[in-house]
């Protein structure tokens, strides 16, 4: 999907950035996010700021997957969070007993409803089975898995009637890949299409936020995602980014990326942002009536949503919460977008 995506975009010629969306939680200092949010307007695109409080767990999740843009541009820490392990002890469908562990870390946002609630995303890291770590290259030869994952899955998801047998707490849950906004660590694990059921380029300027999250934003619709692979200063930052969107702004987004750091790093041999999509895709100008654009594109989210919604069974209150909730956001965003830009029709 993400091949056809990129492909698909530059045939079709809807490789404008009619709207862009740029993060600045304030944890990290952040210059370049000013500059990049002007250059951009400069060249006819929308762009839509989240910074300091604004740029909280709970609105940039819910803003990521459903408010419509073209980039995403994220500058903050991003970095594996401390956590829980949890040991299981349960029978599998064959009846052997077996001991799975799995290393877990919570993203946290307060709840819209009720301040004394708050939203959990819960991240999964399997450890070990039966005493043989997870990702050991010679597991199949130590243990037989068999039936032991989907058990567990269905007791500790499904019926929830699986209960670890300890717990301890641990500095890192590998693989969790935090984004650390004004209050609290983003767990980014979109669970439906991102921007609206757009095909947004992905601009995350933070530390090591190449290796796990490249992954889950192309999977969940994503059809450019740049990162990095280590640690980078606030000067590089600032200066690859800058140089992307701006000098070598129109060229070929692997092509832009490229030419950005052969400058910014010269002969230093630490090129470390890295691109995955394919070639022939870029960031370009836009003509269009950004605002309207939006406005469209929230209505017909609108739409959608509520019709989810009218399907729902009335016992699924879990279900009926979170619909309700996203339904919500779109009524705000429209309104708001209404009130600032009108137009004439409905």
């Amino acid at each position: 999907m993400a091949i056809i995506n990129g492909f698909a975009g530059a045939a079709l010629n809807k490789d404008e950035t009619v709207s862009a969306v740029v993060v600045d939680p304030g944890q990290t200092p952040a210059p370049e996010i000013v500059t990049a949010a002007e250059l951009l307007a400069e060249r006819g695109t929308f762009v839509r700021g989240y910074r300091g409080p604004a740029a909280n767990v709970r609105d940039v999740s819910r803003m990521i997957e459903h408010f419509p843009y073209d980039l995403l541009i994220i500058a903050t820490h991003c970095g594996d969070a401390p956590g829980y392990r949890w040991t299981h002890e349960f029978r599998d469908a064959e009846g052997r007993t077996r001991q799975f562990v799995v290393d877990i870390a919570l993203g946290i946002a307060q709840s819209e409803d009720d301040p004394d609630v708050v939203q959990l995303t819960r991240f999964e890291r399997f450890h070990s089975l039966d005493g043989v770590l997870w990702n050991d290259p010679e597991k199949a030869e130590k243990v037989v898995v068999g039936s032991a994952l989907v058990e567990y899955m269905r007791q500790a998801h499904e019926t929830q009637e699986l209960k670890p047998i300890s717990k301890e707490t641990i500095n890192r849950v590998l693989g969790s890949a935090a984004l650390r906004m004004y209050d609290n660590n983003l767990i980014a694990l979109p669970t439906a299409a991102l921007a609206n059921y757009r095909t947004p380029i992905i601009f995350n300027n933070a530390c090591v936020s190449w290796h796990e999250l490249s992954k889950r934003f192309m999977f969940a619709n994503a059809k450019a995602y740049i990162g990095t692979l280590w640690p980078v200063t606030g000067v590089e930052a600032e200066d690859v980014l800058l140089r992307t969107i701006g000098k070598h702004f129109g060229k070929p987004l692997a092509h832009a990326l490229w030419s950005a750091q052969r400058e910014a790093y010269q002969d230093e041999f630490r090129h470390s942002y890295i691109m995955t999509g394919v070639y022939p895709q870029w960031l370009r100008g836009s003509r269009s009536d950004g605002p309207q654009e939006v406005l469209k594109s929230l209505a017909e989210g609108l739409r959608v949503w509520r019709d989810r919604l009218s399907k729902v069974d009335d016992g699924d209150e879990q279900r009926l919460r979170s619909l309700r909730s996203i339904c919500r956001f779109f009524e705000f965003e429209y309104r708001q977008m209404r009130k600032r830009w009108p137009t004439k029709k409905p």
